[in-house]
């Protein structure tokens, strides 16, 4: 299972559970005594069913260029090329993450980088770097 977690600012210590647990299971039976009640649970998980192996963090979006994604988190599967957006200023208010699809791209992406404008980029393993944009119309 993969998942996203949040920690928010100024809390220095969450227990997401890793090893006991995993996205929003329960706990692994080769756990004795385990409690998932114990554990921060993510705001997002998915099973790692083909082609979704592997999240790749992202940043939470602040730039003026595509306003509608101001405050939404973007992060991406490295196996699908996949990148989705949950809307963080939501997750904070406690309120169900649901991630939307926002892009299917031919290749996985590795990292992703911020601007001082707060635009996002995402990097690919070949080494190129391509800049999060509004679809052209």
């Amino acid at each position: 299972i993969e998942e996203v977690n949040r920690i928010p600012a100024g809390v220095s210590k969450l227990n997401f559970g890793w090893s006991h647990v995993e996205g929003d299971s329960t706990c692994h039976p080769n756990v004795p005594d385990c409690d998932p009640a114990l554990y921060e649970p993510p705001v997002h998980s998915y099973d790692k069913t083909p082609p979704h192996r592997a999240i790749t963090g992202g940043y939470v979006y602040r730039g003026p260029a595509i306003p509608d994604l101001d405050g939404v988190y973007l992060f991406s599967d490295f196996s699908s090329g996949y990148i989705w957006g949950l809307d963080a200023d939501a997750v904070a208010a406690g309120e169900p993450a649901l991630a939307h699809q926002l892009l299917d791209a031919p290749q996985g992406f590795v990292s992703f980088g911020e601007d001082d404008a707060g635009e996002l980029y995402v990097l690919s393993l070949d080494g190129s770097v391509y800049r999060i944009g509004a679809e052209e119309s």
